[in-house]
């Protein structure tokens, strides 16, 4: 759909864009999902602040993560990649 600005006599040069997404299955993002999707991260930079961790998942994914869930997801990354360094 195109919407066309009719303000300011004909004058206005602004066109609105808009579509239907069919949107994805929100519960598939859990903490094992993300935990998975910042280990990498994680593993390259051990003291990444959870404002990092947000800002990053909201620009990847377009999604807004509460603070405890970044900090419980850092915490999944960290102990999965410490213990894969291990083996």
């Amino acid at each position: 759909m195109r919407v066309k600005c009719l303000e300011a006599k004909g004058k206005c040069q602004w066109y609105a864009y808009c579509s239907y997404v069919v949107i994805c299955d929100v519960s598939l993002m859990n903490l094992k999902w993300l935990s998975g999707k910042v280990e990498k991260t994680i593993r390259e930079d051990q003291n990444i602040k959870m404002t990092d961790i947000r800002n990053k998942v909201g620009r990847k994914w377009n999604i807004g993560v509460f603070r405890f869930i970044a900090f419980r997801a850092k915490t999944m990354a960290s102990i999965h990649a410490d213990s894969s360094f291990q083996e």
